[in-house]
């Protein structure tokens, strides 16, 4: 669990200032007068005195300092961060007029669907799964669900505007997730050239209907001395077989002929590279 607004940390001064009225309030005292002496003094013979006899007098206080901890607990905004167990995805979908365009397998919008549809069984159940539709007033289709059925049912009713959309001002609704999953992947389904953030791996629809996507790259310092490279790639639109070409520090290293379906992810090792340094 984390907390969202830290400033609810002042909230628990009410506490100290509950101290304070406490501490300054009157004191009252009790005083016996010769009427009531005898009474008392045969209550405190008949009645035994139980283990809990002081929340009596403190009961209230007690129930304050309860509401103010809560209050200021949910000031904080506690939030518990869902696992993911092989990779959280979030999916932007593009919500503008252009992508009402037809193309060979209907509107570029339809296309995307059926591509998010196809992610979303590649994570579910076991992952959670996002998408948010990009239209200038956008919202959440599905929020972290790990249920295929919601997602697809969310998916339908989904459909383009008919206005040209500013995609940046979905990328509130995407830091939200990222700031519970840092590590979750993101693909913006689109038609057009978009500038985003590096994290963001764009699926250009309009590329012939056809698009392959690095959508992570690393470099590990392997115990031999030398680094191992591998990418995981994304293909969609049709099954396809293509090259993919290493180079390091500028310099070419090898060539991988890749077979892969459409919809598949696949991760390739370049081994046997003796590669001693390497720069991002």
């Amino acid at each position: 669990m984390k907390f969202l607004n830290l400033w609810g940390l002042f909230g628990f001064l009410g506490l100290l200032a509950l101290i304070i009225i406490y501490i300054l309030k009157p004191k009252y005292q009790d005083k016996t007068l010769s009427s009531t002496y005898i009474w008392k003094l045969s209550l405190k013979y008949r009645k035994p005195k139980t283990p809990f006899d002081w929340l009596k007098s403190s009961l209230i206080f007690i129930l304050q300092v309860l509401i103010i901890t809560t209050l200021a607990f949910l000031m904080l905004e506690p939030h518990y961060q869902l696992q993911s167990v092989s990779g959280e995805k979030i999916a932007i979908i593009d919500a503008s007029a252009s992508m009402q365009k037809e193309g060979n397998k209907g509107s570029y919008f339809d296309l995307a669907k059926a591509e998010i549809v196809k992610l979303a069984e590649k994570t579910t159940p076991k992952d959670r799964f996002t998408v948010i539709y990009a239209s200038n007033d956008p919202v959440y289709a599905v929020r972290r669900s790990d249920s295929i059925d919601y997602i697809k049912q969310n998916l339908t009713n989904l459909k383009a505007t008919y206005e040209a959309v500013d995609l940046t001002k979905s990328l509130d609704l995407l830091e939200n997730v990222l700031r519970e999953n840092p590590s979750a992947s993101v693909y913006l389904f689109t038609n057009k050239e978009v500038e985003v953030p590096s994290k963001v791996n764009v699926i250009d629809l309009s590329v012939s209907e056809w698009n392959v996507g690095i959508i992570d790259f690393k470099a590990s310092l392997q115990s031999n001395g030398y680094y191992l490279f591998e990418a995981e790639l994304l293909n969609y639109g049709k099954n396809a077989n293509f090259a993919l070409t290493l180079y390091v520090n500028g310099i070419y290293r090898q060539s991988v002929l890749i077979d892969m379906n459409d919809g598949e992810t696949k991760r390739v090792a370049f081994e046997s590279q003796q590669v001693l340094t390497y720069q991002d």
